[in-house]
């Protein structure tokens, strides 16, 4: 067993630390990602002792880094490369009182596997792990396993979802009452479970599982609003369940560009996807380079999405040219979401992302209009307020307005939504240095030098000023930029 999981390179390399560590085992996903016949890349080992001294043999022997996770904890990892696949291998000192009872403290049954390296072939299997697999059970090692760590009741979300297993059903009642416990848990730790979530099959139901379990208000500030709008001027749903739809549809549409081969029975989930063919190489590139290795583009997008039209509670809706909105309520929707930075523990960049696509996600009028030269210019607006992120917005927009309307919507609608989207990848991947970023046709020197000008914020505007002429096509040479600045400046004077 024990080779078919590791591989023969790390399996050779482990053997030989079973002097050193005294007593080493296999644990964890592992174990059930093969009886699954799942790949795994994230190896977990115990030993009795030396477990940094492991961690440090299998990095350099097998060519490749070696961390400290918690010295004091006896906790190392070793981060190799195997055939091109990245593989962790993380070592950790065993539970003084042995292998079960160090299985016993464990999340749930189906992690609670071992294989002692010194008898590969034999599964250690002492709370019936695998009986549980192939009953397609996900039960809790023992009745204090959320307690003794609530991060375990969101993990069980991810499970569930991810492994197509059903909650035992005496668990439920578990979770519910660690919940309560997510608030000692760190953001980090709370950040890199909701994010596995967010990589699971069913992002929709994973949020309608946490809602059940009474983890959502406790993982996602202010969304307990949600529950205050009921109806929606022009909406099908009510927010939370138009909010949920939103998600549902953009993970549709993300499973296209990911290449599934399954067809949509949605007819629009489906045209949209013929729309996105055409753009799909470039956003399989787009987010191949995620702005953190250890997060997609996705999370970070179903996250705006949670927030997107939160401050629709606080807003009474208007009329205005026939049509009832909610001023402002992408921005306002924004600022509270800028209210939980410390709840997410993102990079500034991962922030800010989400934050733009929150903020922007009510798209300008005049990006599909007649009037050529204007329709540059909105989009070049837009993207300066946006940038990477409008990418994504184009394809959110297409599931805002499929869960705003339903199966309500007209033919014209979905056609406008469908542009709108074409227009905004085109604009991104066909036409960036034509209208998102236009290459300088005067540096600040040659305008403070030319029109005997001193430094200072009106050198940049001057700049911004000709860069949205090149956007809109109305400027595209030196001399044409020169004449522009200079009517800047008599128009100031006048």
């Amino acid at each position: 067993m024990i080779r078919k999981i590791l591989g023969p390179e790390i399996s050779d390399v482990v053997t030989t630390l079973i002097e050193t560590c005294e007593e080493i085992y296999l644990v964890g996903g592992s174990i059930r990602d093969h009886l699954l016949d799942i790949p795994s890349h994230d190896l977990d080992f115990v030993v009795k002792r030396n477990a940094l001294k492991a961690a440090k043999i299998c990095a350099d022997k097998l060519g490749g880094h070696y961390y400290a996770l918690d010295a004091e904890r006896g906790t190392g990892r070793a981060l190799v490369e195997i055939k091109g696949e990245s593989i962790i291998l993380d070592f950790a000192t065993l539970a003084s009182e042995g292998i079960q009872t160090d299985l016993e403290l464990r999340d749930f049954t189906i992690n609670a596997m071992a294989v002692n390296i010194a008898a590969p072939k034999d599964l250690f299997d002492p709370l019936h792990g695998a009986q549980d697999l192939r009953a397609g059970l996900l039960r809790p090692c023992s009745p204090a396993s959320f307690a003794n760590d609530p991060i375990r009741t969101i993990r069980a979300v991810r499970f569930q979802q991810r492994l197509n297993l059903t909650l035992d059903q005496s668990a439920e009642v578990l979770i519910q009452a660690a919940a309560p416990g997510l608030s000692g848990i760190s953001a980090e730790r709370k950040r890199d479970e909701l994010f596995a979530v967010f990589e699971s099959d069913n992002i929709k139901q994973s949020c309608e599982l946490m809602q059940s379990y009474k983890i959502w208000d406790l993982v996602f500030p202010y969304l307990a609003e949600l529950d205050r709008l009921q109806d929606i001027p022009r909406h099908f749903h009510s927010l939370k369940e138009h909010t949920l739809y939103v998600l549902d549809y953009c993970q549709q549409l993300l499973e296209h560009i990911y290449g599934s081969d399954i067809v949509p029975e949605n007819v629009f989930i489906k045209s949209a996807w013929e729309s996105l063919d055409e753009f799909q190489s470039d956003l399989v590139d787009y987010f191949s380079r995620p702005l953190h290795p250890q997060r997609q583009y996705d999370g970070l997008l179903y996250l705006a999405i949670l927030y997107h039209d939160l401050s629709k509670v606080e807003i009474n809706p208007v009329e205005v040219s026939g049509k009832i909105g909610f001023p402002g309520h992408a921005e306002k929707s924004a600022d509270l979401f800028d209210k939980t930075r410390s709840n997410w523990a993102l990079s500034k960049e991962e922030f800010q992302f989400v934050d733009h696509i929150i903020r922007n996600h009510m798209l300008p009028e005049g990006i599909n209009g007649t009037d050529e030269a204007n329709s540059r210019r909105v989009l070049y607006r837009f993207f300066q307020r946006s940038g990477s992120a409008g990418v994504l917005i184009g394809i959110f927009h297409l599931a805002d307005i499929l869960a705003t309307y339903e199966d309500t919507i007209t033919p014209e609608r979905w056609k406008k939504a469908l542009n709108t989207c074409r227009t905004l990848l085109e604009c991104w991947f066909r036409k960036y240095n034509q209208i998102i970023a236009p290459p300088a046709l005067l540096s600040g020197d040659e305008v403070m030098r030319d029109f005997s000008l001193a430094p200072g914020p009106q050198i940049g505007k001057l700049l911004e000023d000709v860069q949205e002429g090149q956007a809109a096509g109305i400027i595209n040479s030196k001399e044409m930029a020169y004449k522009h600045i200079l009517c800047l400046l008599d128009r100031k004077e006048d």
